[in-house]
């Protein structure tokens, strides 16, 4: 573990931290004033989910943490037992070392969720065909609640001790901590003590007020690019300086390009009109379709912005849950998101 922390500063360092030699120049500033708030060095980390494992992300860490890969984990399942109705996914894996001399925050910044038709689906299913088939569309009506939770266990110290995955389908009796997670006033609160550690909510979702838990302000920005070949496509909208300029961040998702614009008036109005531009280009570039995201179609937590940390340092086990209350889904769909979080070092360069 200490060579994955080490590595990470090796990253933060490349290209900075070395007085110059040259007259007049100005000397290089600490790691904290170049890549951070002065105090702390900040690290973003991206984690995409999609149909494999782990796709490629955009990030100036070389690595995937612990706690990114479990959350990246457990996330991806729940975009596979969506549909299965009332059920726990539960994830307990072990805590390596924690670094906590130099790492002193571990944030969620967030949880982007958007649902894709397969190749045999379509998006809207005309009204004869849902009637009689009793196909639907290809959105996210089909979840009716949501919520997810982090605690901390107490597990065997024991070197060849595997990660736990539980998958249970649950009644009404049962369901009680997805209504306490629901219930709460704030995700923002203090970890809560039990009986068996310290707990959490993450995040939560509810069919008849999504827009308490979603920041729905950002979907109008974000746009779905799919395309054959989503790096190079990426590249090209990169190198194009009228593209550049709009672009707030993207993240490549298997063969989509998910594509934020900055939050400026009519910068998404400006993105299409480029498109249109650039059509041939972009279809050169591997480009298959575009599609805005809305509120039916991508699911934009929000999450807790306490820091982890407090749970990580006093325990060698974390446990993941996920309740999940959906019914009739679509028959095939696509989940695809990336998780964001942001790490705070304390270093002395």
């Amino acid at each position: 573990m200490k060579k994955i922390w080490t590595i990470l500063i090796i990253c933060l360092l490349l290209g900075c931290g070395r007085e110059s030699t040259i007259k007049n120049a100005v000397k290089a500033t600490s790691t904290a004033s170049a890549y951070g708030d002065g105090e702390y060095t900040i690290v973003p980390l991206v984690v995409p989910l999609g149909d494999k494992e782990l796709g490629e992300f955009n990030s100036s860490v070389s690595k995937i943490g612990f706690i990114a890969g479990g959350f990246a984990k457990m996330f991806m399942n729940i975009g596979a037992s969506l549909g299965a109705g009332k059920m726990r996914l539960s994830l307990t894996q072990k805590l390596p070392e924690i670094p906590d001399e130099y790492l002193k925050s571990i944030r969620i910044k967030r949880v982007f969720f958007y649902i894709e038709p397969t190749k045999d689906s379509l998006r809207k299913v005309p009204w004869y065909e849902r009637f009689f088939t009793g196909r639907s569309d290809v959105n996210f009506q089909f979840v009716d609640r949501l919520g997810v939770r982090i605690a901390t266990r107490e597990i065997e110290n024991d070197k060849n001790w595997e990660p736990i995955f539980e998958t249970v389908l649950l009644d009404k009796i049962e369901f009680a901590p997805l209504e306490k997670i629901l219930e709460q006033k704030s995700l923002n609160l203090t970890s809560e003590s039990t009986d068996y550690g310290k707990e959490l909510s993450i995040l939560r979702y509810d069919n008849e007020n999504p827009s308490k838990h979603l920041y729905t302000e950002n979907l109008p920005r974000m746009f779905i690019i799919n395309s054959s070949n989503p790096a190079k496509m990426r590249r090209f909208l990169n190198q194009k300086e009228e593209f550049k300029n709009l672009i707030k961040s993207s993240h490549i998702m298997n063969d989509s390009l998910f594509v934020e614009i900055k939050n400026i008036k009519n910068y998404e109005n400006q993105f299409e009109d480029l498109l249109v531009k650039h059509h041939i280009s972009l279809k050169e570039n591997g480009f298959n379709f575009l599609e805005l995201c809305q509120m039916e179609t991508c699911l934009d937590f929000k999450v807790t912005d306490l820091n982890l940390m407090e749970l990580l340092e006093d325990s060698r086990g974390l446990q993941l849950d996920a309740y999940i209350d959906a019914y009739k889904y679509p028959d095939s769909f696509k989940l695809k998101g990336f998780v964001e979080f942001e790490l705070k070092l304390k270093l002395s360069f």
